[in-house]
């Protein structure tokens, strides 16, 4: 199932990087071309927790609910930690680099977790 996931996950992904330079300032005008590179940011976070969630998912069929509520807590405080740190700096590039650093860093600790 995981690799179902990540399949999907990495076509998704790569069909959206793609197509956004282009379709972003079509579909909503030159004012957002700057949001996509936020956006390829947020596709690489989101390949690190489709593979992160199905580890977090076993965790659950396994009856470790207190891993999934202690993995999810160190996430929250990396997140939080993260955000103060780069978004005053970096703005929206900042929140997009935090949320992914996030779910890199929570993906290996529920891998390894697990």
């Amino acid at each position: 199932m995981r690799l179902h996931v990540m399949g999907l996950t990495i076509a998704a992904a790569v069909a959206v990087g793609v197509v956004a330079p282009w379709l972003i300032p079509a579909v909503f005008g030159e004012a957002f071309e700057a949001s996509v590179l936020p956006l390829e940011i947020l596709l690489i976070s989101q390949l690190f927790w489709a593979f992160g969630s199905a580890q977090g998912r076993s965790m659950y069929a396994a009856g470790w609910v207190e891993g999934n509520f202690w993995t999810s807590l160190f996430a929250a405080a990396v997140s939080i930690g993260l955000n103060f740190a780069l978004i005053p700096r970096f703005g929206i590039l900042g929140a997009a680099a935090a949320n992914a650093t996030t779910h890199a860093l929570w993906s290996v600790v529920v891998t390894v977790l697990n």
